[in-house]
């Protein structure tokens, strides 16, 4: 199966803005087994007081961007996990806690490991900018498969624009 082909030079990334949809079904977070559409563990082992390994998790399944066009109509975006940078709210569970415990069991570490989460829920609002990608399969006019537009090297962010000013609006007062 051929990969898409970019369809023109662009030379910086486009923004889109829109909800994040599974491709098959919703995932389940191996921490926590939320439902997602993605996520991403970063486990952090002490060795010793002087040195820590840091794992880090992804799931390897690709979801869709659900982008709604000013004319009503509404566009698919394929984004693939494995190319993607998310920023999203992170969730820490600490050494000691039932999920840190239950990822050590899993994945068999020592216990003393500390578990970040970073989670897109299913029709989670995002904006995500990268370069866009056109499908074309090189086929004849009668033969072309329709393939959905894909987001190379996406930057997936979660719309909170409120939060920067509701954590600490205390250091702007007087």
């Amino acid at each position: 199966m051929k990969r898409a082909t970019a369809h023109s030079q662009v030379s910086r990334p486009l923004r889109f803005r829109g909800q994040v949809q599974p491709t098959s079904g919703a995932l389940s977070s191996p921490a926590s087994g939320l439902a997602c559409v993605f996520w991403q563990l970063r486990i952090i082992e002490t060795v010793s007081p002087t040195l820590e390994f840091i794992h880090e998790l992804r799931s390897p399944e690709s979801f869709f961007l659900q982008e709604a066009q000013s004319n009503g109509n509404e566009r698919l975006l394929l984004i693939r996990a494995e190319a993607t940078q998310v920023s999203s709210e992170t969730t820490l569970h600490p050494v000691g806690s039932p999920v840190a415990l239950a990822v050590a069991e899993a994945l068999e570490f020592a216990d003393n490991i500390s578990v970040e989460e970073c989670l897109l829920r299913p029709a989670e609002q995002v904006e995500v900018s990268g370069f866009l990608l056109e499908a074309d399969t090189g086929a004849g006019p009668g033969r072309r498969v329709h393939l959905p537009l894909e987001l190379c090297e996406a930057e997936v962010r979660v719309d909170d624009c409120d939060r920067r000013f509701r954590l600490l609006p205390w250091r702007w007062r007087r």
